[in-house]
């Protein structure tokens, strides 16, 4: 999403990252991902996040047609949701 509008933090030199991006057309619509770095967990041997959460706030309908578009590529995906 191309916007001007945008935020991003790192506290704890990764220990907690998060993004926000505001959409140009419907400012009330917004992103968040928000990364949890902090090695408590996961596999050494394979960098990243340890945990990875997506927010997402705007009018009833836009949200529900991002869930309707994630739970289908889901299901594409896995073939169900777990």
């Amino acid at each position: 999403m191309k916007t001007p509008n945008r935020v991003k933090e790192d506290l704890g030199e990764k220990t907690f990252v998060y993004e926000g991006t505001q959409s140009p057309d419907s400012p009330e619509l917004t992103i968040w991902k928000l990364l949890g770095g902090d090695p408590l967990g996961g596999d050494p041997n394979i960098p990243g996040p340890v945990s990875l959460t997506v927010a997402v706030t705007g009018r009833s309908d836009l949200v529900s047609s991002l869930e309707t578009t994630i739970t289908l590529a889901v299901v594409r995906r896995f073939g169900g949701i777990p």
